[in-house]
């Protein structure tokens, strides 16, 4: 009997079955479309025939992990599935849901004596393979009985600790992994917008730019992505034995959960400009070439290396900030109970995200969100001017360091533009506006443009 069913025999699917095996997890495989298997799996683990095969095969009470496409899909197969399990069976949705849909599955489940958990999983295939970080929701009881299979595969930390945990109900462990999606938007954002300044601005080679990332990747706002940047840039074309990122087309794809994210900031009220820049970046890349711009000016805007990361650094603190202000107002709208810095431990190792500067806010945030951003991270705020400067004066599109920078200086009092907002609103609108001297609103008997 096996321990746990797979359903979803693709890139994920299987790189997740293999790394169970490792770990001494019995597991018995389904690919509901068979000509979607990643590579041949026989012989590795038992593959199921059908639905009423693999429910038999396992273990009561039975662990299924779905690896299948989000939507319409995965309630077809759980509608399909639901109607082969017993009281007290646990389904695992790990692929990419809305949130909202695994809470809507969740109470499905529910009606059908069934336990119902979404997991967010992160690292791509290699992370799946050998270690991916998992963000799950569900019922205590349900998260207890999945625990033991799959927290020893995923990611472990400098200090031991696996990157697996339980943030809440069903739909926190989606939600969760969708702001960290939305992160790794903006994080890629900001490390493309580098990548055209040294190459527009600064006139410097692909080689140059990858010793620059390569030089950054394990400094504090280092990582994973600053390392696949240098890679990228590092890449040989095999068709023209040239460099690959020169014939990569500059459309950029993606799937929805930086969309979601955007959406679901806007229902908390939240402001996410850097977030929101990297999805409308992506969107705007199918419409490039429309405008025809001549470059503002054909010298070349060198920006030292080090000003660079300083910007960069900054940038990248500010969209890590602004994904954990996020589910800080999850936490409290929805009452979930999400320690933020279980979600900062969680996202160290394994993940997309994963690098130096997650450790340093994994000990920040016991302090709360306030305390993601330190005054000392603000030295940066001159090199993060400097190198906007010099983007506008070369004709290269920053937005996500822009509003990156728009965020921060929107912190601060010093500088404020709001109260000429809220006098346009009363004096079309009547809205009313709170004054600086004294409490309460207050409406202004305007006059008009006659009585000037």
């Amino acid at each position: 009997m096996a321990d746990i069913g797979l359903i979803g025999l693709g890139v994920m699917g299987a790189a997740l079955a293999r790394n169970l095996i490792d770990h001494g997890v019995e597991v018995c495989g389904f690919e509901p479309l068979a000509d979607q298997m990643a590579r041949p799996v026989t012989g590795d683990f038992p593959v199921a025939a059908d639905l009423p095969d693999l429910v038999t095969r396992l273990t009561p009470p039975r662990v299924i992990l779905m690896m299948v496409t989000a939507g319409p899909p995965v309630d077809a197969m759980i509608s399909q599935l639901s109607a082969y399990l017993s009281p007290g069976d646990v389904i695992v949705d790990g692929g990419n849901s809305h949130y909202q849909d695994s809470q809507r599955r969740a109470a499905l489940a529910v009606s059908k004596s069934l336990s119902f958990v979404g997991l967010g999983i992160s690292g791509g295939e290699a992370g799946a393979r050998f270690g991916p970080a998992m963000m799950a929701g569900g019922t205590a009881d349900s998260v207890q009985i999945i625990a033991p299979l799959l927290a020893p595969i995923a990611a472990q930390t400098s200090d031991g600790s696996r990157c697996f945990s339980d943030f809440g109900p069903p739909a926190a462990g989606h939600f969760v992994k969708m702001v960290h999606n939305a992160i790794e938007y903006g994080e890629m954002q900001l490390l493309a917008e580098i990548f055209g300044l040294g190459k527009y601005a600064g006139g410097q080679s692909n080689s140059q730019l990858a010793e620059l990332f390569a030089s950054w990747a394990d400094r504090t706002y280092g990582g994973y992505l600053v390392e696949t940047s240098a890679r990228v840039l590092r890449q040989v074309d095999d068709q023209t034995s040239g460099d690959l990122i020169d014939q990569i087309a500059p459309v950029a794809g993606q799937k929805g959960t930086g969309r979601w994210a955007i959406t679901a900031a806007l229902d908390l009220g939240q402001a996410v400009p850097t977030l929101a820049a990297a999805v409308f970046a992506r969107s705007l890349t199918v419409r490039a070439g429309e405008q025809h711009i001549s470059a503002a000016s054909d010298s070349h805007a060198i920006c030292p290396a080090e000003q660079l990361y300083d910007a960069f650094a900054l940038a990248k603190l500010a969209t890590y900030e602004q994904g954990l202000r996020m589910l800080a107002a999850a936490t409290e709208h929805h009452k979930w109970p999400l320690d933020l810095a279980a979600v900062a431990r969680v996202w160290r190792a394994g993940c997309i995200l994963r690098g130096p500067l997650l450790e340093t806010l994994a000990i920040r945030l016991e302090g709360g969100i306030d305390a993601a951003i330190d005054d000392p991270d603000l030295a940066g705020l001159p090199a993060l001017r400097q190198v906007l400067a010099g983007a506008a004066t070369s004709a290269v599109s920053v937005p996500a360091l822009a509003a990156s920078l728009s965020y921060l200086e929107g912190l601060s009092e010093d500088r404020p533009t709001a109260q000429m907002i809220q006098g346009q609103r009363d004096a079309f609108g009547a809205h009313g506006f709170a004054r600086r001297d004294r409490p309460g609103v207050f409406h202004a008997h305007w006059s008009s443009a006659e009585d000037r």
